[in-house]
């Protein structure tokens, strides 16, 4: 049995799985699954915690296939799982410098780091570049762009979120912004831009629209509270 809390488990958060025991999970229940995720898993036994209502003991999770339209959801269990990496643990991977030389989104997160050294956010690579520095397959593309999940239980100020915008436009590769509150994920730029305009945040009930991301008693479009 795996050690893994699904209570700690977080949107962006990359697993690396018990391939066997995932795969009869998917079939226990019956799913009909495209082809290429179980070939996708066996290869490269990794898989990305999605938006999504987190269970008891089941955390909706997404494959990714070797073509950018491979992308498949579904439910793993805590015993499925052997490790989970977060964004803010990849920043201790590097990589090789040809990597480096050759992707613009890859050489921007190493310049990255050193001009946030000092930001008090636990951020990270998500995405393509979260992927790659994951599992060590070169996934990230010369079109690439870095993606960045910043981790933000608790509120952070429109100059705060200014600042942190403002020390990304020039690098060679663009960068997403990504806040993850207690609730859900919104864009850092959109928020920046006008306090007072509400934006879309993204939670595991769907997305709505709201001027405060920290709120924790929104109703959802579909009608469910969160």
């Amino acid at each position: 049995m795996s050690g893994y809390d699904v209570r700690n488990a977080q949107t962006h958060d990359i697993l690396q799985i018990h391939t066997e025991s995932f795969l009869n999970e998917i079939a226990a229940r019956g799913d009909c699954i495209p082809g290429w995720v179980e070939a996708s898993v066996c290869a490269l036994p990794f898989v990305v915690i999605r938006r999504g209502s987190i269970g008891e003991d089941s955390l909706p999770i997404g494959v990714r296939g070797t073509h950018r339209n491979q992308r498949y959801g579904t439910f793993c269990s805590s015993a499925s799982v052997r490790q989970a990496i977060t964004p803010a643990q990849l920043l201790n991977c590097s990589s090789p410098a040809a990597r480096l030389e050759a992707i613009p989104a890859l050489t921007t997160l190493a310049l990255l780091k050193d001009r946030w050294m000092s930001v008090g956010l636990l951020w990270g690579p998500g995405g393509s570049v979260g992927f790659e520095l994951a599992t060590g397959r070169n996934v990230t593309s010369v079109s690439s762009d870095l993606d960045i999940v910043i981790r933000a239980p608790q509120y952070v100020s429109i100059e705060e979120a200014r600042w942190l915008y403002a020390q990304t436009t020039d690098f060679p590769a663009e960068i997403d912004l990504r806040a993850e509150t207690r609730v859900g994920g919104f864009s850092l730029k959109e928020y920046a831009r006008d306090e007072r305009k509400k934006i879309l945040l993204r939670t595991a009930c769907g997305a709505i629209l709201t001027c405060d991301p920290w709120q924790e008693n929104f109703v959802t479009s579909e009608g469910a509270q969160l």
